[in-house]
């Protein structure tokens, strides 16, 4: 298939996820977080058809092991 088409667009994208969720857990291991996943468990996450980005940035934060939030954020109160 072409590139430029929605099957090629999603094989591009498709085979940029391990490199993405290999640079998500480096990150959060450089943040300082235990990761509380391993690598094929975020490219699950990263490959995932959840229609809102909200839940899954949530699970992918969750994840990756960063902790709940514990207070509202200063834009909240």
């Amino acid at each position: 298939m072409a590139a430029g088409t929605p099957s090629g667009k999603r094989a591009e994208l498709d085979a940029e996820v391990p490199g993405d969720a290999a640079g998500a857990l480096a990150r959060a291991v450089g943040a300082g977080v235990p990761t509380g996943a391993g690598q094929p468990r975020i490219e699950e996450i990263l490959r995932s058809d959840e229609t809102f980005v909200e839940d899954l940035f949530d699970a992918l934060l969750d994840g990756l092991g960063f902790p709940e939030a514990t207070s509202p954020s200063p834009r909240e109160q």
